[in-house]
């Protein structure tokens, strides 16, 4: 068995194991390897014959609280060829990860298990802590267009979201309450959002007690839904439906067809935006320290899935 950390020179090795286990799109390959992989710490399981079965990448995530930054990590990419299944593969590859951000003096590793099985499969992996989220859904499509053009003085135009504009207004604003990514993974999370047929848009708006407030969001169709009418929002500063209303006309104003819309926001402080509901959105677990408390009131949004 050989285990190693891959390189730029492993990328056949990683496409072959994400065309098996993840999608057949080579551009979605692509535009990983070009601009994610670099940017991570991954590691590729094979045989003495250099044939490789396994991988699995994290990505550097930190959180700031009381002006410190704690750093951690964030488990994606796990994947297995078929044929190898069933051997141990990605929980070898994930003890060595967490070996190596112990070492790296890391306090946390996280991970956003993809179905309800997989939940149970982390925990006992040692992924023993839980994160929640605040789920939002709403039918706009009995709002008239008549209304949204009325109403689209009350903010400015908007702009497309720049990754370093976004690092800041996160930091400004969501310090508190999320988990942080640093500028390589939010570039390339915003690509991938373009590449999804998605918008990371910013706009100044008119607040109902007259102040300006500076409002962003990034979100991208919701695959779920084959009628193509849902939109779903990652990551938005948004805080009342009156900041989710104006989305929807951003939206609609800029051509987007889609009326259904969906959101996840943190677990916690969230009561004021109705058709909310709370819900297991990621696990974690502890690597040095007591930071479980911090953590368990933190939200992970943009996560790549």
């Amino acid at each position: 068995m050989v285990i190693r950390e891959a390189t730029i020179n492993d990328r056949v090795h990683i496409a072959e194991i994400w065309r098996s286990c993840f999608t057949d799109d080579e551009n979605y390959i692509e535009l990983y390897l070009n601009h994610c992989l670099p940017h991570t710490n991954t590691w590729i399981l094979g045989g003495e014959d250099g044939r490789f079965y396994s991988c699995i990448s994290v990505f550097p995530s930190y959180f700031i609280k009381d002006k410190c930054k704690t750093t951690g990590g964030y488990l994606y990419g796990v994947g297995t060829l078929p044929e190898h299944r069933g051997k141990s593969y990605s929980s070898i590859l994930i003890n060595i990860a967490v070996r190596h951000l112990k070492e790296n003096g890391h306090s946390y590793f996280l991970v956003k298990p993809a179905t309800e099985d997989l939940f149970s499969l982390y925990s006992r992996l040692g992924f023993d802590h839980q994160l929640f989220k605040s789920t939002f859904s709403k039918d706009f499509s009995g709002i008239e267009r008549n209304y949204l053009i009325r109403n689209s003085n009350k903010y400015g135009k908007a702009e497309k979201l720049t990754a370093t504009e976004l690092i800041k207004l996160r930091e400004d604003e969501l310090t508190s309450s999320h988990f942080m990514w640093p500028l390589p993974i939010v570039k390339y999370i915003l690509e991938e959002t373009q590449y999804r047929n998605g918008v990371s848009l910013v706009f100044e708006k008119i607040t109902i007690g007259g102040n300006l407030k500076k409002l962003y969001f990034v979100g991208y169709p919701d695959d779920s839904d084959l009628s193509g009418n849902t939109f779903k929002i990652l990551e938005t500063n948004a805080s009342s439906m009156d900041d989710i209303e104006d989305i929807y006309s951003i939206l609609r104003n800029n051509g987007r067809k889609e009326y259904f819309i969906k959101a996840d926001f943190p677990g916690f402080g969230m009561e004021n935006i109705t058709n909310s509901g709370k819900e297991k959105s990621a696990l974690f677990m502890e690597l040095k320290g007591n930071v479980s408390g911090c953590l368990e009131t933190l939200h992970l949004s943009l996560p790549l899935e």
